[in-house]
């Protein structure tokens, strides 16, 4: 999770008949910082919660263990988007959109949290005493890191059927997330789009308004 504000360049270009894409750069400023990982186990058995949790995570606000405000991190960044259309025909065309195919975020003086959660507090050392650890135990500090943000693909094949009406397949993905739609859009006014379809990851109708 990042939020961003910048500046954006692109570039226009037709290498082929038929073909058109463009490329963008990026570069921004970036806030609220939230990203890291929690790995372990947890499980339960009749109604006793039993695990270990290892965490390493970076933020501008702690909402595991609710560490006091502190001031946000400074971070930079850097991205490049690329899009590519092809169009045969009136009736075929196809659209691949790449965010992200690049990126960097720097970070300066980022809170972050490193930590082990544990239930099995009691255990036997190599003297056979028995010693009990705390249930939290880690530290908290600031670093300089380095940030990737999540590439978002999306490809789309469409049939026009007739002048404002066409039919859409879609794939969409973040990272290994992957959607997969079957839209019908029809071109209401000249600036507006109305389009229906079906989801078929989230099992769902989707319904969208461009403009």
């Amino acid at each position: 999770h990042v939020q961003t504000h910048g500046v954006k360049v692109g570039y226009d270009i037709a290498p082929i008949k038929h073909v058109k894409s463009r490329i963008e750069f990026n570069f921004f400023d970036a806030e609220e910082l939230l990203f890291g990982n929690l790995n372990g186990f947890l499980t339960t058995n009749k109604g006793k919660i039993k695990g270990d949790l290892s965490l390493d995570y970076n933020y501008t606000e702690d909402v595991i263990l609710d560490r006091p405000l502190t001031a946000p991190a400074s971070g930079h960044g850097q991205s490049v988007d690329v899009e590519l259309w092809w169009q045969p025909n009136d009736q075929w065309s196809s659209h691949l959109l790449v965010e992200d195919l690049y990126s960097r975020i720097k970070w300066s003086q980022a809170p972050y949290t490193q930590a082990t959660i544990t239930t099995v507090r009691n255990f036997t050392d190599s003297t056979g005493a028995t010693k009990r650890m705390p249930t939290i135990s880690g530290r908290e500090y600031f670093r300089e890191i380095e940030q990737r943000i999540t590439m978002h693909i999306q490809a789309d094949i469409s049939y026009q059927i007739f002048a404002p009406l066409r039919l859409d397949i879609v794939q969409e993905r973040f990272d290994e997330l992957a959607f997969n739609r079957v839209m019908a859009s029809y071109r209401v006014f000249s600036q507006v789009e109305l389009a229906a379809g079906y989801d078929a990851k989230a099992r769902a109708p989707r319904l969208e308004l461009h403009s």
